[in-house]
């Protein structure tokens, strides 16, 4: 693609959807300022090149305000009326037409598509980006403010930054896999023909991404070996030349910028011992549980020996009907009896992460010292629920859950 069309394109981004009527304000300085074309410095008789092109062509207007009065440009003047201050420029119908056929080859940078709580991920691979390809390359990362100008729509930004990118990366979590945003950045990159690339990050495992995005050839972004392959896929695509070297200190930094977030995580563990069902509970983020309740139930077939008896408001019979299958069990409450409780432990009230595995003692059923192969195959279904997190409702066999 020619210099002078990546100038052009460049001018209509910044100018397309301007919310003035009488056009964007701007100068031959502050144009050069705001746009980065990858070669030599970017001239001001380059600008006015293109900025005469898009007027003779149709696709843009010039004006300067004389007073309160805007005069529009007058061909005659030639291009010594960019070099004497500011001007208006606006967008006519024409332009987003012509910014259409320009970007279609003339792509250029990278977009960082992720959740507002993860912008300290999304800046720090922005800098191995930068570190390990060139510092020219744009980066656009939706939550950092230099990424967006002054007076700029935070919406159209977004989507003039997409429509700019040649790669679309996109930060994957268990907190960020199910955000509309997330979902709605990666099929506008599709749409645009960028290169979308799903990084997984905290833990999510790239097995876990779900349709649409499982689709495409995913990165872990702590494993070495992924990371090189993502700078290679970037290099390659942007027509750049890259290093792997920064990649070490990259992941040395990783694991403490990702244990700033605040996270809130919830693992439920129902096993088989002899012959009873216990539940353990665990926080896996970095910020306290506020427990509401717990719930243990199994088929009636299973019911063996147990009585299944109330001690509220610690523990409480359930009891429901699914068509045939009838549960039977417990509900586990977090206020302790002010009564005797027969030895049932409420839920904690709060849960930590310092706690680990937390045993629910309240919640344990026995089975059947006779219980057959059929009745192992028999369903159990529980559920765990946290002010800000939950779990469930699961259901499984009593056989996969053997602890010995």
């Amino acid at each position: 693609m020619l210099r002078a069309d990546r100038i052009q394109l460049a001018i209509l981004n910044l100018i397309i959807d301007w919310s003035e009527n009488a056009g964007r304000p701007v100068s031959l300085s502050s144009l050069a300022a705001s746009i980065a074309i990858s070669g030599s410095a970017l001239s001001h008789s380059e600008l006015v090149d293109a900025l005469l092109e898009l007027y003779q062509s149709g696709i843009i207007e010039l004006g300067r305000y004389v007073g309160s009065t805007l005069v529009r440009y007058d061909a005659t003047e030639g291009s010594t009326y960019f070099y004497h201050g500011e001007f208006r420029c606006k967008a006519l119908p024409a332009a987003r037409r012509r910014q259409q056929e320009l970007s279609r080859n003339n792509r250029n940078g990278i977009f960082i598509s992720h959740i507002a709580e993860e912008k300290p991920i999304a800046l720090r691979l922005q800098r191995l980006l930068h570190d390990a390809l060139s510092p020219t390359v744009p980066i656009f990362v939706s939550s950092d403010y230099k990424s967006i100008e002054s007076g700029e729509k935070w919406y159209e930004a977004i989507l003039g930054g997409l429509k700019r990118s040649q790669v679309v990366i996109v930060l994957l979590s268990r907190a960020s896999i199910e955000r509309r945003w997330i979902n709605y950045e990666s099929g506008f990159g599709m749409g645009q023909e960028a290169r979308v690339i799903p990084v997984v990050c905290r833990a999510l495992k790239k097995g876990e991404i779900g349709m649409p995005l499982s689709e495409l050839h995913a990165r872990a972004l702590d494993d070495r070996n992924d990371l090189q392959a993502l700078l290679n896929d970037v290099a390659l695509v942007c027509h750049i030349s890259g290093s792997h070297e920064p990649i070490g200190q990259f992941l040395i930094d990783l694991s403490s910028v990702e244990a700033q977030i605040p996270s809130s995580g919830l693992e439920v563990e129902v096993f088989r011992k002899d012959m009873a069902l216990y539940v353990t509970i665990r926080n896996t983020g970095n910020r306290p549980l506020d427990m509401v309740d717990a719930e243990l139930l199994i088929h009636e077939e299973l019911r063996g020996n147990n009585a299944f008896r109330d001690t509220p408001p610690v523990r409480v019979k359930c009891r429901y009907e699914e068509g045939s299958v009838h549960w039977l069990g417990y509900r586990l409450t977090t206020k302790a009896s002010p009564q005797s409780n027969l030895g049932v432990n409420p839920l904690p009230e709060t849960l930590l992460r310092e706690m680990g595995d937390v045993p629910v003692t309240g919640l344990t059923i026995g089975l059947s010292a006779n219980l057959s192969p059929a009745g192992a195959a028999v369903a159990v279904r529980y559920r765990v629920s946290a002010r800000q997190e939950s779990v469930g409702p699961v259901t499984t066999s009593v056989s996969p859950l053997v602890r010995k």
